[in-house]
Protein backbone atom coordinates (compact mmCIF):
# COMPACT_ATOMS: atom_id res chain seq x y z
CA UNK A 1 0.00 0.00 0.00
CA UNK A 2 2.68 2.48 0.71
CA UNK A 3 4.26 3.83 -2.09
CA UNK A 4 5.97 5.85 -4.47
CA UNK A 5 3.14 6.59 -6.56
CA UNK A 6 1.52 8.55 -3.23
CA UNK A 7 4.91 11.10 -3.64
CA UNK A 8 5.60 9.90 0.12
CA UNK A 9 9.27 9.74 0.32
CA UNK A 10 12.10 7.62 -1.33
CA UNK A 11 11.74 5.31 2.25
CA UNK A 12 9.10 3.96 3.94
CA UNK A 13 9.97 1.92 7.42
CA UNK A 14 6.66 0.55 8.93
CA UNK A 15 6.65 0.63 12.99
CA UNK A 16 5.51 -1.46 15.55
CA UNK A 17 6.34 -5.25 16.66
CA UNK A 18 3.36 -6.15 14.34
CA UNK A 19 3.20 -3.17 11.42
CA UNK A 20 -0.12 -4.31 9.92
CA UNK A 21 -2.64 -4.39 12.23
CA UNK A 22 -6.71 -5.56 11.76
CA UNK A 23 -9.17 -2.50 12.42
CA UNK A 24 -12.86 -2.20 11.47
CA UNK A 25 -13.57 0.87 9.20
CA UNK A 26 -17.44 1.52 8.72
CA UNK A 27 -18.00 -1.84 10.10
CA UNK A 28 -15.65 -3.45 7.34
CA UNK A 29 -12.40 -5.46 8.33
CA UNK A 30 -9.35 -3.90 7.26
CA UNK A 31 -5.80 -3.25 8.21
CA UNK A 32 -3.86 -0.28 9.38
CA UNK A 33 -0.42 0.88 9.59
CA UNK A 34 2.12 3.37 10.85
CA UNK A 35 5.46 4.59 9.15
CA UNK A 36 8.34 6.71 9.27
CA UNK A 37 9.04 8.43 6.09
CA UNK A 38 12.22 9.03 4.85
CA UNK A 39 11.59 12.07 2.21
CA UNK A 40 13.99 12.93 -1.06
CA UNK A 41 16.02 15.75 1.11
CA UNK A 42 16.50 13.34 3.80
CA UNK A 43 13.86 14.69 6.22
CA UNK A 44 11.60 12.53 8.33
CA UNK A 45 7.81 12.59 8.57
CA UNK A 46 5.63 10.34 9.98
CA UNK A 47 2.18 8.78 8.24
CA UNK A 48 -0.73 6.14 9.50
CA UNK A 49 -2.61 4.17 6.35
CA UNK A 50 -6.06 2.39 6.62
CA UNK A 51 -7.16 0.21 4.03
CA UNK A 52 -10.73 -1.73 3.65
CA UNK A 53 -12.66 -3.60 1.15
CA UNK A 54 -15.65 -0.72 0.31
CA UNK A 55 -16.90 -3.04 -2.57
CA UNK A 56 -17.65 -6.04 -1.67
CA UNK A 57 -17.48 -7.60 -4.98
CA UNK A 58 -13.62 -6.05 -5.94
CA UNK A 59 -10.67 -8.80 -5.64
CA UNK A 60 -9.73 -9.31 -2.14
CA UNK A 61 -5.73 -8.69 -3.51
CA UNK A 62 -7.43 -4.54 -4.56
CA UNK A 63 -8.52 -2.70 -1.43
CA UNK A 64 -10.39 0.30 -2.42
CA UNK A 65 -11.03 2.47 0.36
CA UNK A 66 -7.92 3.66 1.71
CA UNK A 67 -7.24 6.51 4.12
CA UNK A 68 -3.96 8.13 4.75
CA UNK A 69 -2.94 10.58 6.94
CA UNK A 70 0.73 11.95 6.42
CA UNK A 71 2.61 14.62 8.38
CA UNK A 72 4.45 16.97 6.35
CA UNK A 73 7.01 19.19 9.32
CA UNK A 74 8.06 21.37 6.16
CA UNK A 75 4.17 23.12 5.91
CA UNK A 76 4.50 23.73 10.25
CA UNK A 77 5.09 27.05 9.21
CA UNK A 78 6.76 28.22 12.55
CA UNK A 79 4.65 25.81 14.73
CA UNK A 80 5.85 22.61 16.52
CA UNK A 81 5.00 19.82 14.21
CA UNK A 82 3.05 16.96 15.78
CA UNK A 83 4.88 14.21 16.97
CA UNK A 84 4.30 10.93 15.78
CA UNK A 85 2.12 9.64 18.55
CA UNK A 86 -0.37 12.64 17.65
CA UNK A 87 -0.04 11.90 14.05
CA UNK A 88 -1.62 8.22 15.15
CA UNK A 89 -3.84 9.36 17.51
CA UNK A 90 -5.39 12.04 15.09
CA UNK A 91 -5.39 9.37 12.02
CA UNK A 92 -7.47 6.59 14.69
CA UNK A 93 -10.12 9.51 15.34
CA UNK A 94 -10.67 10.18 11.46
CA UNK A 95 -10.77 6.78 10.91
CA UNK A 96 -13.71 5.38 13.75
CA UNK A 97 -15.34 8.50 12.43
CA UNK A 98 -15.58 7.11 8.98
CA UNK A 99 -18.96 6.57 8.15
CA UNK A 100 -21.13 5.31 4.80
CA UNK A 101 -23.61 7.64 3.64
CA UNK A 102 -26.51 6.44 2.35
CA UNK A 103 -27.03 6.16 -1.64
CA UNK A 104 -28.95 8.90 -3.00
Amino acid sequence: MWGYEYGIGKRIELVGAAPYRTLKLDGREGVETSAIITRDDGSTDYGYLATVQGDSNAPVDTPNLLLLVERNAKDAKGNAPVSAEELDLMAKGIAASIRRRAAQ
